[in-house]
């Protein structure tokens, strides 16, 4: 496993929030361009939104889903690789890769200093590869 591989789940679940933000969005239009049903004839020149709509959504739900398995397999050999690490290691390479979170958020939660957390880190990526 390399670093980069790492890092792809993070990029991974960013994308799939990007998509989702995309599908709300969508869901929103076809809500607001729903028309209550109404008897007055649809005058020339008026076209129905929804048929576009809906095939966005449909775009949007696919590369979702598509995402959704690549972010699957992607976590499932990161969580693999870090389960075989010894505790202290395990616990900065999870915090940093599937928790996402900053170096100095890392050693101030872990009460290291952010130097001794890279040595564990070079060491957990040694181990890893």
């Amino acid at each position: 496993m390399r670093k980069e591989q790492l890092q792809e789940y993070r990029h991974i679940c960013a994308e799939l929030r990007r998509l989702n933000d995309q599908r709300v969005q969508w869901m929103f239009r076809a809500e607001r361009s729903t028309r209550a049903p109404t008897m007055a004839p649809v005058m020339g020149g008026q076209h129905d939104p929804m048929p576009m709509i809906v095939d966005k959504l449909t775009a949007v739900r696919e590369q979702t889903e598509r995402l959704a398995d690549r972010l699957a397999d992607a976590k499932l050999k990161i969580e693999r690789a870090i389960e075989s690490l010894p505790s202290l290691q395990r616990q900065v390479m999870r915090a940093r890769y599937i928790d996402g979170k900053c170096w100095d958020d890392v050693a101030e939660e872990m009460c290291y200093d952010v130097r001794h957390l890279h040595r564990l880190h070079k060491k957990a990526l040694d181990f890893i590869l």
